[in-house]
């Protein structure tokens, strides 16, 4: 039984109620919070005052498997700090798609993040980097100290890699499609295959329509290149 998030799980105490008889005396996490909270800071540096007093410790320079992880530390006055480590870079060449979570201002063609040429390629939405990004806030609060942050994604890269271990040997993913996005994106593909074959929009569109929250009419707002000045 989980214990709704607050220090593990209460299966951890079966050993003790094993050996003991009883978990009675085991403290309870929420009388413990701030105490244990206040001994896991004494393991790890001083949070530093300023940027010039950033030093990054030799053990955190490295990941779980002894890598490398300390990517980048300048010293200019625009200091910057990157982690990651080589195997990760090597993996993040091979793939033709990158995922960014962010706002651009509309600074992008429709050339770029189109997806019609894509479907069943790759994601239609980024909302899996949304997701993770809400859990990433759950996990280390909206503004946490450098060593939090360190630690947690240090934590990510480590279980990123093992995901990519285990899909590459075993040849499936870790994180299967739900079946609902799999009709859609059959339903997408047979209505652009459609498309292209009798350049039918609003056939098209109703399919659009049909499995997204809400489109956008593009030809009703748009200019034929006949038509620009």
């Amino acid at each position: 039984m989980n214990q709704g998030g607050r220090g593990g799980t209460l299966s951890s105490l079966d050993p003790e109620r094993r050996v003991n008889g009883s978990a009675a005396t085991v403290p309870i996490f929420d009388a413990w919070r701030s105490t244990l909270y206040s001994i896991r800071k004494t393991t790890l540096p001083t949070v530093p005052t300023s940027i010039d007093s950033i030093t990054i410790p030799d053990i955190m320079s490295f990941t779980h498997s002894h890598e490398q992880f300390l990517f980048c530390n300048t010293n200019a006055q625009h200091k910057i700090i990157a982690f990651t480590s080589e195997s990760a870079l090597k993996i993040l060449s091979k793939n033709h798609h990158w995922n960014v979570d962010g706002t651009f201002d509309g600074r992008f063609s429709s050339v770029l993040w189109n997806h019609f040429d894509s479907i069943g390629e790759r994601s239609r939405t980024n909302n899996h980097l949304e997701d993770w990004h809400r859990q990433l806030i759950a996990r280390i609060r909206v503004h946490p100290d450098l060593w939090t942050w360190f630690n947690e994604i240090k934590s990510s890269e480590e279980s990123v890699m093992i995901r990519h271990e285990q899909e590459q040997a075993q040849q499936r993913t870790t994180r299967p499609k739900k079946a609902i996005n799999i009709r859609d994106d059959a339903k997408l593909k047979a209505a652009r295959l459609k498309y292209l074959q009798d350049q039918d929009f609003d056939s098209y569109r109703k399919v659009l329509r049909s499995i997204c929250h809400r489109y956008i009419d593009v030809l009703s707002h748009s200019k034929d290149s006949s038509d620009e000045e």
